[in-house]
């Protein structure tokens, strides 16, 4: 006698900031981009990233506080919203015709298992550098990011700017050894900042 597969079910975690809900996008579209999962190329994922350039104007305008924008940056959030909808609906079919591998399936698409923890794929790691007393920083890198801003602290109350850069990585030198640092990163979109990510420590050796 066999068991019955449980069903896993597609969930999705729409953050409440406008900055978050950008990101949390930009992720899932690069998730289902070249995903081997889904079809390629692939109107829903097109059409999130067509939605989600339209808030990130939007926001953009909204930001100036002029009369009616915030009307209109919330309707093109509805919009992304539901191009979001159909595109975990399109993953949900897809899990459903492979059981087996439905939850790496889901997550593998920026989603998560429903009655599971919501997590998003490692947005941020830090690696020991090839030089002594170097930590290389990497990001996951987001659709639609113009600049990446780094700090570090040894405290996690004191915080130091690093030089912003223009890809998802950077590498920090002149570390002290026997010390653990802090590190964190928010990215800078047409629409504004991100809020600051987790922060991830590091122990120089």
């Amino acid at each position: 006698m066999t068991s019955a597969t449980h069903r896993a079910i597609v969930a999705m975690s729409m953050p409440a900031s406008v900055p978050k809900i950008i990101g949390y996008a930009q992720a899932t579209v690069l998730a289902c981009t070249n995903n081997k999962w889904l079809p390629s190329p692939n109107p829903l994922v097109a059409a999130v990233e067509s939605a989600l350039a339209i808030v990130i104007s939007a926001q953009t305008v909204a930001l100036t506080k002029v009369v009616g924008s915030v009307r209109v940056r919330n309707a093109a959030l509805f919009k992304l919203k539901a191009a979001m909808e159909k595109l975990a609906n399109q993953v949900q079919d897809v899990a459903d015709e492979n059981p087996q591998d439905a939850p790496a399936i889901i997550e593998s698409c920026g989603f998560h298992v429903k009655g599971s923890p919501a997590h998003v794929k490692a947005q941020f790691k830090v690696k020991q550098g090839e030089v002594a007393g170097t930590a290389l920083l990497i990001a996951l890198a987001l659709v639609g990011a113009i600049a990446y801003f780094w700090q570090m602290s040894v405290d996690q109350k004191t915080w130091v700017d690093i030089t912003p850069t223009d890809t998802a990585s950077t590498l920090v030198t002149d570390l002290t050894p026997a010390t653990t640092y802090y590190f964190r990163f928010r990215v800078l979109v047409k629409g504004g900042y991100s809020e600051y990510g987790p922060t991830v420590s590091y122990h120089c050796p």
